[in-house]
Protein backbone atom coordinates (compact mmCIF):
# COMPACT_ATOMS: atom_id res chain seq x y z
CA UNK A 1 0.00 0.00 0.00
CA UNK A 2 0.88 3.59 -0.72
CA UNK A 3 1.85 6.23 1.93
CA UNK A 4 -1.59 7.95 0.82
CA UNK A 5 -3.65 4.80 1.40
CA UNK A 6 -2.14 4.62 4.80
CA UNK A 7 -3.35 8.48 5.62
CA UNK A 8 -6.84 7.68 4.60
CA UNK A 9 -9.44 6.68 6.94
CA UNK A 10 -11.31 3.57 5.53
CA UNK A 11 -13.68 4.35 3.08
CA UNK A 12 -12.07 7.41 1.65
CA UNK A 13 -11.29 7.82 -1.69
CA UNK A 14 -7.74 8.48 -2.95
CA UNK A 15 -8.11 11.58 -3.87
CA UNK A 16 -9.03 12.88 -0.69
CA UNK A 17 -6.07 14.02 1.24
CA UNK A 18 -5.93 13.38 5.11
CA UNK A 19 -3.84 15.96 5.76
CA UNK A 20 -6.77 18.94 5.38
CA UNK A 21 -8.54 16.91 8.06
CA UNK A 22 -7.76 17.54 11.81
CA UNK A 23 -6.43 14.35 13.81
CA UNK A 24 -9.42 15.25 16.29
CA UNK A 25 -11.75 14.03 13.68
CA UNK A 26 -10.07 10.63 12.05
CA UNK A 27 -11.79 8.50 14.50
CA UNK A 28 -15.47 9.87 14.57
CA UNK A 29 -15.06 9.61 10.62
CA UNK A 30 -13.36 6.05 10.53
CA UNK A 31 -16.75 5.07 12.95
CA UNK A 32 -19.17 6.94 10.75
CA UNK A 33 -17.90 5.07 7.41
CA UNK A 34 -17.30 1.45 9.27
CA UNK A 35 -20.74 1.77 10.63
CA UNK A 36 -23.71 0.23 8.09
CA UNK A 37 -26.28 2.92 7.67
CA UNK A 38 -29.79 2.21 8.11
CA UNK A 39 -31.35 5.60 6.54
CA UNK A 40 -34.59 6.66 8.21
CA UNK A 41 -37.81 5.84 5.48
CA UNK A 42 -37.85 8.64 3.18
CA UNK A 43 -34.50 10.04 3.55
CA UNK A 44 -31.10 9.71 3.07
CA UNK A 45 -30.33 10.18 6.88
CA UNK A 46 -28.58 7.07 8.58
CA UNK A 47 -30.13 6.44 12.16
CA UNK A 48 -27.73 3.49 12.92
CA UNK A 49 -25.26 5.05 14.08
CA UNK A 50 -27.40 7.29 16.61
CA UNK A 51 -29.17 3.75 17.79
CA UNK A 52 -25.53 2.15 18.45
CA UNK A 53 -24.80 5.43 20.62
CA UNK A 54 -28.06 4.90 22.14
CA UNK A 55 -27.26 1.38 22.63
CA UNK A 56 -23.62 2.38 24.25
CA UNK A 57 -24.99 5.22 26.46
CA UNK A 58 -27.57 2.89 27.66
CA UNK A 59 -25.08 0.14 28.88
CA UNK A 60 -22.64 2.67 30.10
CA UNK A 61 -25.62 4.55 32.44
CA UNK A 62 -26.15 1.24 33.64
CA UNK A 63 -22.28 0.27 34.57
CA UNK A 64 -22.21 3.45 36.16
CA UNK A 65 -25.34 2.51 38.69
CA UNK A 66 -23.86 -0.83 39.55
CA UNK A 67 -20.60 0.60 40.02
CA UNK A 68 -21.99 3.06 42.35
CA UNK A 69 -24.05 0.11 43.78
CA UNK A 70 -20.72 -1.40 44.77
CA UNK A 71 -19.39 1.85 46.59
CA UNK A 72 -22.68 1.92 48.87
CA UNK A 73 -25.12 3.81 46.92
CA UNK A 74 -28.75 2.36 47.39
CA UNK A 75 -30.61 0.53 44.99
CA UNK A 76 -33.42 2.09 43.57
CA UNK A 77 -32.89 5.43 44.90
CA UNK A 78 -33.23 8.37 42.61
CA UNK A 79 -29.76 9.80 43.74
CA UNK A 80 -28.42 7.15 42.50
CA UNK A 81 -29.84 6.98 39.32
CA UNK A 82 -29.06 10.83 38.68
CA UNK A 83 -24.97 10.45 39.63
CA UNK A 84 -24.81 7.50 36.99
CA UNK A 85 -27.61 9.47 34.50
CA UNK A 86 -24.27 12.33 35.43
CA UNK A 87 -21.64 10.02 34.94
CA UNK A 88 -22.87 9.11 31.50
CA UNK A 89 -23.62 12.90 30.33
CA UNK A 90 -20.13 13.89 31.78
CA UNK A 91 -18.56 10.99 29.08
CA UNK A 92 -20.69 12.06 26.25
CA UNK A 93 -19.57 15.85 26.73
CA UNK A 94 -15.96 14.85 27.17
CA UNK A 95 -16.10 12.45 23.73
CA UNK A 96 -17.73 14.97 21.81
CA UNK A 97 -16.30 18.68 22.74
CA UNK A 98 -13.25 17.78 20.84
CA UNK A 99 -14.76 16.86 17.98
CA UNK A 100 -16.92 19.41 17.88
CA UNK A 101 -13.93 22.22 18.18
CA UNK A 102 -12.25 19.92 15.19
CA UNK A 103 -15.26 20.98 12.96
CA UNK A 104 -15.99 24.02 14.01
CA UNK A 105 -12.64 25.34 13.84
CA UNK A 106 -11.63 23.57 10.65
CA UNK A 107 -14.04 25.52 7.90
CA UNK A 108 -14.96 28.75 7.81
CA UNK A 109 -18.16 29.38 10.05
CA UNK A 110 -21.62 29.96 8.21
CA UNK A 111 -24.28 29.22 10.46
CA UNK A 112 -26.99 28.47 7.32
CA UNK A 113 -24.39 26.80 5.07
CA UNK A 114 -24.67 24.24 2.64
CA UNK A 115 -22.65 21.16 3.83
CA UNK A 116 -22.73 19.37 0.48
CA UNK A 117 -19.76 22.37 -0.29
CA UNK A 118 -18.07 20.89 1.96
CA UNK A 119 -15.14 18.08 1.63
CA UNK A 120 -16.52 14.55 2.26
CA UNK A 121 -14.68 14.09 5.59
CA UNK A 122 -16.29 17.40 6.94
CA UNK A 123 -19.67 16.11 5.93
CA UNK A 124 -18.95 12.74 7.23
CA UNK A 125 -17.77 14.03 10.59
CA UNK A 126 -21.03 16.44 11.01
CA UNK A 127 -22.99 13.57 10.40
CA UNK A 128 -21.06 11.12 13.39
CA UNK A 129 -20.86 13.79 15.47
CA UNK A 130 -24.82 14.81 15.41
CA UNK A 131 -25.45 11.07 14.70
CA UNK A 132 -23.84 10.88 18.29
CA UNK A 133 -25.48 13.23 19.85
CA UNK A 134 -28.77 12.32 18.58
CA UNK A 135 -27.85 8.60 20.17
CA UNK A 136 -27.30 10.83 23.36
CA UNK A 137 -30.32 12.38 23.36
CA UNK A 138 -32.76 8.83 22.67
CA UNK A 139 -30.82 7.12 25.15
CA UNK A 140 -31.73 10.11 27.48
CA UNK A 141 -35.00 10.17 26.27
CA UNK A 142 -35.98 6.62 27.58
CA UNK A 143 -33.21 5.45 30.25
CA UNK A 144 -34.72 8.98 32.13
CA UNK A 145 -38.11 9.74 31.15
CA UNK A 146 -39.35 6.16 30.85
CA UNK A 147 -37.47 3.34 32.40
CA UNK A 148 -36.20 5.02 35.15
CA UNK A 149 -40.18 6.81 36.14
CA UNK A 150 -42.07 3.65 35.18
CA UNK A 151 -44.48 2.94 37.65
CA UNK A 152 -46.22 -0.78 37.41
CA UNK A 153 -49.60 -0.62 36.06
CA UNK A 154 -49.59 3.29 35.41
CA UNK A 155 -46.51 3.96 32.94
CA UNK A 156 -44.21 6.55 32.85
CA UNK A 157 -44.77 9.48 35.79
CA UNK A 158 -43.24 12.57 34.54
CA UNK A 159 -42.95 16.04 36.55
CA UNK A 160 -43.36 19.38 35.02
CA UNK A 161 -39.55 19.72 34.54
CA UNK A 162 -39.31 15.85 32.79
CA UNK A 163 -41.70 16.98 30.40
CA UNK A 164 -39.69 20.36 29.40
CA UNK A 165 -36.67 17.62 29.19
CA UNK A 166 -37.92 15.40 26.81
CA UNK A 167 -39.57 18.20 25.02
CA UNK A 168 -35.70 19.72 24.81
CA UNK A 169 -34.62 16.00 23.94
CA UNK A 170 -37.26 15.57 21.17
CA UNK A 171 -36.59 19.02 19.58
CA UNK A 172 -33.10 18.95 19.58
CA UNK A 173 -33.02 15.51 17.83
CA UNK A 174 -35.43 16.78 15.28
CA UNK A 175 -33.24 19.72 14.68
CA UNK A 176 -30.46 17.74 14.58
CA UNK A 177 -32.53 15.10 11.83
CA UNK A 178 -33.40 17.86 9.70
CA UNK A 179 -30.14 19.51 9.12
CA UNK A 180 -28.61 16.22 8.25
CA UNK A 181 -31.91 15.78 5.87
CA UNK A 182 -31.43 19.37 4.57
CA UNK A 183 -27.77 19.59 4.59
CA UNK A 184 -27.69 23.21 6.16
CA UNK A 185 -27.91 24.20 9.41
CA UNK A 186 -25.59 21.87 10.47
CA UNK A 187 -23.28 24.42 11.63
CA UNK A 188 -25.67 26.02 14.22
CA UNK A 189 -27.00 22.27 15.28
Amino acid sequence: STKQENNMCQGEKPTEKMEQMPFILRPWVSAYRATPKIHIPGTDVDINFSLRFALFFSILRLTFRYALYSLGWPRGDLNTYFASACLASFCHSSMIVPGLAGVLFSQKYVPSGKLETSPLWYQDATHALMGFCTGYMIYDSIMGYVVETWQPGVGPVLSTDDWSYLAHHILTSLYMISARWNKAGHMSA
